[in-house]
């Protein structure tokens, strides 16, 4: 995983035995997060919230494919079927529907919106902001990393040993 990031943040320290610099970078970013839900009238920790939803929503999508697209991996990691369908794609399906539907309470239900503002442009902007970002740092990573001769795909093709 460290191809996917700055590799400073990947170094462990010989004293403590843990990455202290990605440490110190996850503390500053959550502070500043924090500082700026405090201080900013407008923002809503439900928009934080909403990015949290949409991505296990993916995960889910994720979970429902995962024994069709990489079946051979599926069944090498013991995958087990439930009335003849896979039990992840069942937890998939459900995780969608839930957490669709509570994506769609935060933004239809007048009284949430009303009380904590999911949908204020601040939320939303957030909440959108989030899922570009992160598709900004994949492509971002994927070119840099392409142009020096290394393919992180390779990284989805195997599961690494333990």
């Amino acid at each position: 995983m460290t191809a996917w990031f700055p590799a400073p943040l990947g170094d462990v320290s010989e004293r403590f035995h843990s990455p202290v610099k990605a440490i110190i970078f996850c503390t500053v970013t959550g502070t500043l997060a924090l500082i700026a839900l405090v201080t900013i009238p407008q923002a809503s920790l439900l928009g934080a919230l909403l990015a949290q939803v949409a991505a296990f929503i993916l995960v889910s999508v994720a979970g429902i494919v995962f024994p069709y697209r990489l079946r051979h991996m599926w069944e090498a990691g013991g995958g087990h079927r439930l009335l003849g369908i896979p039990s992840v794609t069942l937890a998939g399906i459900g995780g969608v529907i839930v957490l669709g539907s509570l994506m769609l309470m935060f933004i239809l239900n007048s009284t949430i919106n009303s009380a904590f503002g999911v949908t204020a442009r601040l939320s939303l902007s957030f909440m959108i902001g989030v899922v570009v970002v992160g598709i900004l740092w994949y492509v971002g990573a994927y070119i840099l990393n392409r142009s020096q001769g290394v393919d992180l795909s390779l990284a989805y093709r195997e599961i690494p040993p333990e």
